[in-house]
């Protein structure tokens, strides 16, 4: 599916399905038409990885490797950062309900984004056994890759 497909076919569910999720299931190779579905308003992306496009298997060839994946991730950042978000400004008016929520509460109001990706094989004689690890908060990890991949 072309780029321009990708995100006319995003716009025209986001249209019909308001208040849904649309998300982009990518089986093509490179990450051009995934970025594009961010771009057109992709919530979820779906991408299989892999450890080499030459291992048996369907999926494979069009799979992401450690280092596409790093870039993937990248490049959505990029697109994200460049579409910008709205932003709601506080004005002067508001502040005084601000410090009565804060006191209301008696607590300090802390904010954090925490992205993990798992992912751990294990070669068993001809089989590969791939298993989830339970998520460790703040700690992100790539099983069998170097640590800053």
């Amino acid at each position: 599916m072309s780029e321009r497909r990708i995100t006319i076919t995003i716009t025209a569910y986001k249209n019909l399905y308001p208040g849904a999720v649309i998300g982009y299931s990518g089986h093509e190779e490179g990450v051009v038409e995934s970025v594009a579905a961010v771009a057109a308003g992709a919530k979820i992306i779906e991408r299989h990885i892999t450890l080499h496009h030459s291992l048996k298997g369907s999926d494979h060839a069009s799979s992401l490797n450690p280092v596409e994946l790093r870039y993937f991730v990248k490049s959505i950042k990029i697109v994200e950062q460049a579409m910008g978000k709205f932003q709601k400004e506080n004005q002067v008016c508001e502040l005084d309900c601000y410090a009565k929520y804060v006191k209301a509460n008696n607590s300090e109001l802390k904010f954090s984004v925490h992205i993990q990706i798992e992912i751990c094989m294990k070669q068993n004689g001809r089989y590969n056994i791939w298993r989830r690890t339970k998520p460790q908060p703040h700690k992100p990890e790539v099983c069998g890759l170097p640590k800053d991949h």
